[in-house]
C-alpha cells in the first residue's frame, strides 16, 4: 500500500478511513502485491512500519515468507 501526502484535510479523511478499515477505499491509495516493490520518482521521504528514512529517488522492499508475524 501506497498513500499520497496531500492536503491537510485528505490526510485527516485517509486516518478516519483508516482507523475504520477503509483505507483501500480512499482516492490517495494504491495497493499493488508482490514480492519486490519498487519506488522510482523525485527524492522524497518513506516511512516503513515507522522508520523514516530520508529523501531518495528510489526506494527498494523485499518480502521475504515468514520473516515476520503479524498479530490481529
Amino acid at each position: 500500500m501506497v498513500t499520497y501526502a496531500g492536503p491537510r484535510h485528505r490526510r485527516i479523511a485517509y486516518a478516519w478511513k483508516l482507523r475504520k478499515g477503509e483505507q483501500k477505499s480512499h482516492a490517495d491509495v494504491v495497493y499493488r502485491r508482490g514480492t519486490e516493490v519498487t519506488v522510482v520518482g523525485d527524492p522524497m521521504a518513506s516511512t516503513s512500519d515507522g522508520e523514516l528514512e530520508e529523501p531518495q529517488p528510489q526506494h527498494a522492499w523485499r518480502i521475504l515468507p515468514g520473516a515476520l508475524t503479524m498479530w490481529r
